[in-house]
C-alpha cells in the first residue's frame, strides 16, 4: 500500500507498517516513543485543525480515518 502524506510518499505492506513509516517521517517535528503515542498525538492535532475525529484503536482504523478526511491520499 502507498499513500501521499503532504509531499511525502509513505509505503508499507501493512497498516501497522504504514503508521510506523509515518512516525519515522515525523520524528523531526513530533518526537514520540511509541506508535500508539504517535497516533494519539497525530489524531489530536487533526481534530484541532480539521474538527475530524481520528480513531486510534488500531492502525487500520487510524489510516482509514485519515484517508476519509483527506489527510492521506491513495
Amino acid at each position: 500500500m502507498k499513500y501521499k502524506l503532504n509531499e511525502e510518499t509513505v509505503a508499507a505492506d501493512s497498516f501497522n507498517g504504514l503508521v510506523e513509516e509515518m512516525k519515522k517521517i515525523s520524528q523531526e517535528w513530533q518526537p514520540t516513543s511509541s506508535v500508539a503515542e504517535y497516533m494519539k498525538t497525530f489524531a489530536q492535532r487533526c481534530e484541532m485543525q480539521t474538527g475530524e475525529k481520528i480513531r486510534t484503536d488500531s492502525a487500520e482504523n487510524f489510516v482509514g480515518d485519515l484517508v476519509k478526511c483527506g489527510i492521506l491520499k491513495e
